[in-house]
């Protein structure tokens, strides 16, 4: 909450004016010809990152919706998600990745805001999903490779994947086929 009022009342002797935190935050005032702005910037208050059937989503937790940007970046190949006018959180740690699509997930500061750095192992596709509370970039999963062997009693075939994939089954008649259908995947490789 914010609240104005005079040192004295009904005299000329001095405003104040109080902004209520609910927890330490930093700020910036500029003054303008006959205007002063009080800026408290949004935070980014933590971070996750988590591997799941069906893909991998990095979870950013804000004090508010902020804006951002988004670049695919190569040589080295790279994620980079602006927040522009977005400071870190007090107890803001970058989270440990263990993925066959990203190596890390790094924090850095600039004058404008943070930036965080998506360090990939492998190019996919993603997307991002803005809420009142923070930003998810959910990271699609690659089929990387399949194999077929003969075994004592039938065959077997191998799907290689970066990670847990959501898949459907379905049987067809004339002629008779086993359909696996892996929904909002990636084919990476282009073996035959």
């Amino acid at each position: 909450t914010v609240t104005v009022q005079t040192l004295v009342p009904g005299q000329a002797k001095g405003v104040v004016v109080t902004v209520d935190l609910l927890q330490p935050t930093p700020f910036t005032v500029t003054a303008g010809m006959g205007e002063l702005t009080l800026v408290l910037p949004y935070r980014l208050e933590k971070l996750e990152y988590e591997q799941m059937t069906g893909g991998e989503v990095l979870k950013m937790a804000t004090t508010g919706q902020v804006p951002y940007t988004v670049q695919q970046l190569g040589a080295p190949d790279r994620l980079v998600i602006n927040l522009p006018g977005i400071v870190a959180g007090p107890d803001l740690n970058e989270p440990p990745v263990v993925s066959l699509l990203n190596r890390a997930v790094n924090v850095q500061d600039s004058p404008t805001g943070i930036s965080l750095v998506v360090d990939q192992s492998l190019v996919t596709k993603f997307r991002v999903t803005a809420s009142p509370h923070g930003l998810e970039v959910f990271f699609v999963p690659q089929i990387t490779g399949y194999s077929y062997e003969a075994v004592p009693g039938g065959a077997r075939v191998k799907i290689q994947a970066t990670g847990p994939i959501n898949y459907s089954t379905t049987r067809l008649q004339k002629p008779d086929r086993l359909v696996l259908d892996f929904e909002d995947a990636l084919l990476a490789t282009t073996q035959p």
